[in-house]
């Protein structure tokens, strides 16, 4: 069974990160766009879940967060503590950090493009 967070925790975890009381920033806030973000990972039609894995769950859950921007400030850093407490939460494993041979070795020819059109160079 998956442990989805509440409004209450929402705010608790905006809190921590943000600085500003929990009671404050539910009075400023937008708490119908943070409560339908998270109930969007709990969408499906009948049994069946748009969602099933919970990875999948959890990217939902803090791109939702992000853009229905339910804070006054601070909604990324809230979304990020979302997403790592509903992973915690629901006995998930995560490492934010790619392996090795995932990583690029050289940066990408658009980034490289875009620098060289800021030195006024043709790009190669």
């Amino acid at each position: 069974m998956t442990r989805y967070l509440t409004l209450g925790e929402y705010f608790w975890l905006a809190e921590q990160v943000t600085g500003v009381d929990a009671d404050v920033l539910a009075k400023a806030s937008r708490s119908d766009l943070a409560d339908s973000a998270l109930h969007a990972p709990q969408a499906g039609f009948g049994d069946e879940e748009f969602y099933p894995d919970i990875y999948d769950k959890a990217a939902v859950l803090v791109c939702r967060l992000a853009w229905n921007h339910p804070l006054p400030d601070g909604n990324k850093r809230a979304a990020w503590a979302a997403l790592t407490m509903f992973i915690d939460l629901n006995d998930g494993t995560w490492d934010p950090d790619p392996p090795m041979w995932a990583r690029p070795n050289r940066p990408c020819w658009r980034s490289q493009r875009a620098r060289s059109m800021r030195l006024g160079q043709r790009p190669g």
